[in-house]
């Protein structure tokens, strides 16, 4: 009997036209590396976590990046949160761990892809925004293969994530639900279609690349 793949690996590798490497790199700083998330670096995301999301459940934080890793190993516990597939990536410069980034499904929104935990090392200052950037356009390829329609993500109004909101609202997501949470802190939902933060990511490329040409 023919083995069959993974749904994690059967959407993320559907053939689909995207910006090429080499144009997303181009001007952008080379010695960052953008790679999946491993077991060797699960451990540099938790703790960049617990920095970023202070609040969070590490457990199911742990959880999210041990699926990403080996597919299966928290299928059943992710399903009671209503979450499956994720897949994460890491950026790197040299040894040097930057930050992360990942998306995962929800069983219910056949038509949305959610956007996992992101975080990228404030101690970068100005340099975060090109880690960000990076992780951004990675996130955005393998969404768009996918072939959904919208991407959903949650924050919060805590300054750990100002920036990221800010990146978020200047890419074209608007709020749909807000709520309190246990320490009564504001999350917001968040969404944009796939398909027009693809095209707003590519043209702030060739914006970028020409202005610095």
């Amino acid at each position: 009997m023919e083995q069959q793949l993974p749904l994690t690996y059967i959407f993320l590798t559907h053939p689909e036209i995207e910006i090429s490497k080499k144009d997303i790199f181009k001007r952008v700083h080379t010695n960052i590396n953008i790679s999946p998330l491993s077991s060797r670096t699960i451990n540099q995301a938790i703790n960049l976590s617990k920095i970023v999301f202070p609040r969070e459940n590490y457990d199911v934080i742990r959880m999210h990046f041990e699926e990403s890793c080996h597919p299966g190993t928290h299928a059943l516990e992710l399903a009671n949160h209503h979450i499956s597939y994720p897949r994460y990536w890491i950026a790197q410069n040299q040894h040097h761990f930057l930050g992360f980034s990942g998306i995962y499904l929800k069983s219910d929104e056949p038509d949305a892809v959610w956007g996992g935990y992101t975080a990228v090392d404030a101690s970068l200052s100005k340099f975060s925004a090109r880690v960000t950037y990076l992780l951004l356009v990675k996130t955005m390829i393998e969404v768009r293969k996918t072939g959904r329609k919208y991407f959903r993500l949650f924050s919060g109004l805590i300054p750990e994530e100002a920036r990221m909101n800010l990146i978020y609202d200047n890419y074209g997501f608007k709020i749909f639900r807000t709520e309190i949470d246990e320490f009564g802190d504001t999350i917001i939902y968040k969404e944009a279609v796939i398909d027009q933060i693809y095209e707003t990511v590519r043209s702030k490329k060739i914006k970028n690349n020409n202005r610095t040409s």
